[in-house]
């Protein structure tokens, strides 16, 4: 019985903590608009998008999802994924 109110417990602050983390991150995605530009907006399931963000200052990629998803995008081999900037003769 005890170990099954500690498993309630953890699971309730782990919900806790992932739903304020996500309130945490819209907050700092809207404070940091200027440094953190957006790429694009993909389509990753029937009712859920990404949105793959750079940052300007280290060009490294990341992408985030409404429902509290931040992550860092990552090579074939690891290695962050770092922004590329185009011309328009690069097509």
């Amino acid at each position: 019985m005890k170990g099954i109110i500690i498993s309630l417990i953890i699971v309730i602050s782990m919900g806790v903590l992932v739903y304020t983390i996500k309130d945490i991150m819209k907050e700092e995605i809207k404070v940091n608009e200027e440094r953190f530009i957006k790429l694009e907006k993909k389509q990753i399931t029937s009712r859920g998008v990404m949105y793959v963000y750079y940052d300007k200052e280290t060009k490294v990629q990341y992408g985030y999802t409404a429902n509290g998803g931040l992550t860092l995008l990552v090579d074939q081999e690891g290695k962050p994924l770092l922004y590329e900037e185009r011309s328009i003769n690069d097509k």
